[in-house]
């Protein structure tokens, strides 16, 4: 565990170097003020973003009082946000009642729809139901994952490509935390290459 944290804490220093560099190099050059502006408040988001993110792993496990939760209604609701602003993501799927942290869930729908859209462009959201067990699956028509990277991916800051460009990085942390997540659902994540192509994501209850 130590060893752990310290990898970590490597990881976040190197991650924050990176948009402060940006924004040195930026002042030094003397660029146009208003541009200068504009993109150093945008590494500043990705930086907010990336301590957001690991305040989320460093969080006591505790869990909020478990309540009877509408999978597909949560599902549903997440997929119209996401669709409203142009995304390509649809969802179909019976209803179906699971004991969850809604909050909780919805924030793992997020992450693993929004998993999906950075790397693929696309997410198909469904829900399962078959002999007494409750699957939530995302989809996606992108390059997937290598196999022996499947259950690698989620350990914190890891990316399969190895980019820590913001638009295709992103912190590394998404599918950590949802794994996290499930867990505190007493529910199990499963990740798998789909035999068309495009990675499986599902959270089975």
């Amino acid at each position: 565990q130590f060893e752990e944290r310290g990898l970590m804490i490597a990881a976040i220093s190197h991650d924050l170097r990176t948009p402060l560099t940006r924004m040195r190099l930026r002042l030094e050059t003397g660029e146009v003020e208003a541009r200068v502006r504009e993109r150093c408040i945008d590494d500043l988001r990705e930086m907010n973003q990336l301590v957001e993110s690991v305040i989320d792993v460093f969080r006591p496990g505790e869990v909020a009082q478990p309540r009877r939760v509408d999978l597909s209604a949560l599902a549903q609701s997440a997929v119209d946000d996401l669709a409203e602003t142009g995304a390509a993501v649809t969802f179909e799927g019976p209803p179906a009642v699971v004991n969850a942290d809604p909050v909780a869930l919805r924030r793992v729908v997020d992450n693993l729809v929004g998993n999906a859209l950075r790397y693929a462009g696309n997410a198909r959201v469904s829900v399962h139901l078959a002999a007494g067990v409750t699957r939530l699956v995302v989809e996606d028509d992108g390059p997937g994952i290598p196999e022996a990277e499947l259950e690698r991916v989620r350990q914190p800051f890891r990316r399969v490509e190895g980019s820590r460009n913001r638009e295709t990085g992103g912190t590394g942390l998404g599918l950590f935390i949802a794994q996290q997540l499930v867990r505190r659902q007493g529910a199990v994540l499963v990740l798998s290459n789909r035999p068309e192509g495009g990675l499986r994501a599902e959270v089975v209850f």
